[in-house]
């Protein structure tokens, strides 16, 4: 979806101007519908429903910012806009460790055939 090093720069984005930590959320969901009918196929629909969120913690307080797109450019503007909500002023340059967690969800409700 978004790769590590994208992910990286976006995250010391959000945190150019302040902040403790900062979290990126990607989903993407793939869903098909059936409905039947008296025993027979009478809808079928399909679809995939994406979003990112990003949270930027400082002290006590939590800013939040999130989309459906998942491009970087888009990305970098959210983190941009994120981190001039924290505080007005120089940038502050920051080392920032980086921990990145994948969950792949199993799945839930196999459809057989």
């Amino acid at each position: 979806m978004i790769e590590r090093d994208s992910a990286a720069g976006i995250l010391q984005a959000a945190l150019s101007r302040g902040g403790d930590s900062a979290q990126l959320f990607v989903e993407r969901t793939s869903s098909t519908t059936l409905r039947l009918d008296g025993g027979r196929l009478d809808e079928a629909a399909a679809g995939v429903d994406q979003g990112v969120g990003l949270s930027l913690l400082e002290g006590d307080r939590t800013l939040y910012a999130n989309g459906n797109k998942l491009d970087h450019e888009s990305l970098m503007k959210m983190a941009e806009r994120l981190s001039r909500s924290v505080a007005i002023g120089a940038e502050i340059p920051r080392a920032v460790p980086l921990v990145f967690r994948q969950r792949p969800l199993a799945m839930v409700s196999p459809v057989l055939v």
